[in-house]
């Protein structure tokens, strides 16, 4: 007979307690008691894994910690951004535009602006301190031809006292074919307005560009307007376009030119009839550069002397001939000539010659 094991029995399981009983197997689960070594290692694997699992979830931020990873992220982002523009305009300084003065090219062209005005503006007092061509001449240019163009050209008579300190506007150096040329405007104690350019002479002294100064011309306007004079010439002049459309725009086709005033550039005189150009001439190209620059708050030159002229319209010198009248009796005049648009005694163009041809220089009066 088969013997019966007696006793208290523990199923590792299911952990259940029980007596011995006769199949050996536990009554909760209905399975061997005893595990085998190959099932306690499987056991073990899994709980470790598990174990692992929950510790790095316990690690995990939340809430807070998530809106604090987000913006730390965030701000790295945008450091980045910020460098990468800072970099950029780095790059920029360093390859900006070439024509940008170093200090020590500001210094020197401050230096020539300082000597050409310390030796033009003394000569330009000078000469309205003066009472007779004889004393005025030799101030100018060309001294010889100025003194015979003097005797029969009605200048506008300014005179002021030796100790008059002249109020400076505007000064300036530049380049022309001809050399360092200066430009300046000043006010007079009446509130006229007095300008001169100035080139260096045979001598390499500034000397006063007359013609330029006093807006001289081969005949007197009114005079030639009339007829009673020759029948061409050439004339430092304001021109101004016709408007060609109702809204009052107006190309270069049609051109009226206006005498200007020597000591008040806001003011001018007697109108010429209208001129007809052709737009696509040289002439018709030059005149519309000129008005393009003035539309744009510009000049031949970048000149600041035009700053106070009349609205709309440019500084020429042209040659002009007087036509035949028309049937209501009145003079008719032909353009045969653009010299420049502007009133120095050169022959440079001042602009673009890729938009505007530059004129070609006037002979000079024998």
């Amino acid at each position: 007979m088969t013997e019966k094991a007696e006793g208290w029995y523990h199923c590792g399981r299911c952990g259940h307690l029980y007596e011995a009983a006769d199949t050996g197997l536990c009554p909760q689960c209905g399975e061997s008691p005893i595990i085998s070594d190959s099932e306690v290692a499987y056991h073990q694997a899994v709980a470790e894994t598990r174990e692992v699992a929950a510790t790095s979830a316990s690690l995990r931020p939340r809430g807070k910690s998530d809106g604090l990873v987000k913006f730390t992220l965030a701000w790295l982002g945008f450091l980045v951004v910020i460098g990468g523009v800072i970099a950029l305009a780095r790059a920029f300084r360093e390859e900006g535009p070439k024509e940008a003065l170093d200090f020590s090219q500001q210094t020197e062209s401050l230096q020539e602006i300082n000597e050409a005005f310390s030796k033009c503006y003394p000569k330009v007092r000078a000469y309205y301190s003066s009472v007779s061509p004889e004393l005025r001449g030799p101030l100018t240019l060309h001294p010889s031809r100025t003194l015979e163009r003097m005797s029969r050209w009605p200048e506008e008579m300014v005179l002021i006292d030796a100790s008059t300190l002249l109020r400076n506007q505007t000064f300036r150096v530049f380049q022309t074919s001809e050399g360092e040329t200066a430009a300046g405007r000043w006010e007079l104690e009446n509130g006229d307005r007095v300008e001169a350019v100035f080139r260096k002479d045979d001598e390499d002294q500034w000397a006063i560009d007359w013609e330029q100064m006093v807006r001289y011309s081969s005949e007197v306007w009114p005079v030639f307007l009339s007829g009673l004079s020759q029948q061409s010439g050439e004339f430092r002049l304001l021109a101004r376009r016709r408007a060609t459309d109702s809204l009052g725009v107006g190309d270069v086709s049609r051109i009226v030119f206006h005498q200007p005033s020597a000591r008040r550039p806001g003011e001018y005189g007697h109108a010429s009839p209208e001129v007809i150009v052709d737009p696509n001439s040289e002439d018709g190209m030059m005149l519309s550069e000129a008005f393009r620059l003035r539309d744009a708050g510009d000049a031949p030159f970048h000149s600041r002397l035009t700053e106070g002229d009349p609205a709309g319209m440019i500084r020429v010198r042209v040659r002009l001939t007087l036509g035949p009248k028309d049937e209501h009796g009145r003079v008719t005049l032909r353009l045969d000539k653009v010299m420049a648009c502007h009133w120095m005694d050169l022959g440079d163009s001042g602009m673009d010659e890729k938009k505007a041809p530059a004129a070609a220089e006037a002979p000079e009066e024998e």
